[in-house]
Order: C-alpha cells, then sequence, then structure tokens
C-alpha cells in the first residue's frame, strides 16, 4: 500500500504544479492586457467571468422553483390547503421583491453574561436599544431557509423541501399561533396550516417568524 500512496502523491504533485505553471500563464496574459491589475483588486466585480454561468440574483421566481412541496395525496382536503398556501407564499416573495413589504426590528444581545447585575454601570445603557433589521427581499429569505443567499455557482440543483403541519391544533388544543419551523441544514421548511390560512395571516405569521427568528442566539 505504501508504493500506491506515493504514486498518487506524485500524480498530486504533478498535477498541481501543472495548475499553477498555466495560472502564471495565464496572469501574464492578462498583464499584456492590464487586467491581472483589476482581477487582483476587483474580484467581485470580475467573478462572473470566471463561472460557468453568469451569475443572476435570486428573486422570487428562482427562490419559488426550488421548493419542493411534500404535499398531501391529490384530491383530498389538506392538499387544497397546501396548494393555496404555497400560492400565497409565491405571492408574499413577489411582494418582497417590489418592496411593498415591511417588517420589524428584532433586538439583539450584546453582551451575553447571564446575569445584567454583573454588567458594569457605565455600559449599562448598552443593554437596550440594540436592533437588527433583516434582509426583506427573496434572497434574504433564502438565507434564512438555507444559509446561503446566492444561486449555486456549480451548478448543481437547489432544492428546498416544504412539509405541512396539519395537527397542530390536535397536538395542543389550547394554543393560538404557531410558526413556520426551518432547518437550514437540512433545507426545509414546516408551515402550521392551521394558523397561515389566507394570503394576510399567511404573511403576518411568516414576515413575524423570518424577522424575529433569525439569530442562533440568546435573546
Amino acid at each position: 500500500m505504501a508504493h500506491i500512496d506515493d504514486i498518487v502523491r506524485s500524480v498530486t504533485v504533478s498535477l498541481v504544479n501543472k495548475r499553477i505553471l498555466y495560472l502564471r500563464e495565464f496572469k501574464e496574459g492578462l498583464t499584456l492586457y492590464g487586467l491581472s491589475e483589476i482581477v487582483t483588486n476587483q474580484p467581485k466585480v470580475c467573478l462572473p467571468l470566471f463561472v460557468r454561468e453568469q451569475v443572476q440574483n435570486v428573486d422570487a421566481t428562482y427562490l419559488f422553483s426550488v421548493i419542493n412541496p411534500e404535499y398531501s395525496p391529490v384530491g383530498s382536503s389538506r392538499r387544497e390547503l397546501e396548494e393555496t398556501l404555497m400560492d400565497d407564499f409565491q405571492d408574499f416573495l413577489m411582494a418582497l421583491d417590489e418592496g411593498t413589504i415591511t417588517g420589524y426590528d428584532s433586538p439583539v444581545a450584546w453582551n451575553y453574561n447571564e446575569n445584567p447585575d454583573d454588567i458594569p454601570e457605565a455600559d449599562a445603557e448598552l443593554f437596550v436599544d440594540k436592533f437588527q433589521t433583516v434582509e426583506l427581499t427573496s434572497a434574504g429569505v433564502m438565507g434564512w431557509l438555507t444559509g446561503q443567499k446566492h444561486r449555486q455557482l456549480n451548478g448543481e440543483k437547489l432544492e428546498i423541501l416544504a412539509k405541512f403541519d396539519h395537527e397542530c391544533l390536535i397536538r395542543q388544543p389550547a394554543h393560538s399561533i404557531c410558526f413556520p419551523i426551518v432547518g437550514a441544514c437540512g433545507m426545509e421548511i414546516t408551515f402550521p396550516v392551521s394558523h397561515m390560512k389566507g394570503y394576510d395571516a399567511f404573511k403576518n405569521v411568516f414576515l413575524l417568524a423570518f424577522c424575529k427568528g433569525q439569530a442562533f442566539a440568546k435573546p
């Protein structure tokens, strides 16, 4: 097995050296046209020149296209509610992109000490009045759902699973509100259907969850 490892290392070194040589020659070619300095100083501007497809912004159409709903059987009453909810979700995303929706500010904890009495008196006034505002765009929603606000640069298709919870009132009859549950690592969202019937109800519940549920931190 030792000789196999030696061969693999030799091949790896050879490939790396060749790529370094090619990149050096490529950069020398860019220098002839004055482009090397531009690429070095403006990497983000030049990024679309070095990816397979043009980098496009995330909008409502793109985000909704990567949502994969886990629908109930066709013809069932649950299926009808789920499809209506997804229509409301699409309308909500479009309204975000049009700038017709305003959100909520969310307080940010600047100090994670569990005992406020330990905060120096001179700094006590900093304990309040610190807020953050979320990005009210489809890209912002995508960042909340997946952890990234951009399209896949490698061409792979992104997929966000949408689930529907119809039984929260059965499990807890006395409660009055539920919020969508987001698993950014698993790229999925679960909608509490009973609390999001109708566009206005959907918008209010989703917006509150989106604006107030950004940070994984102590309140």
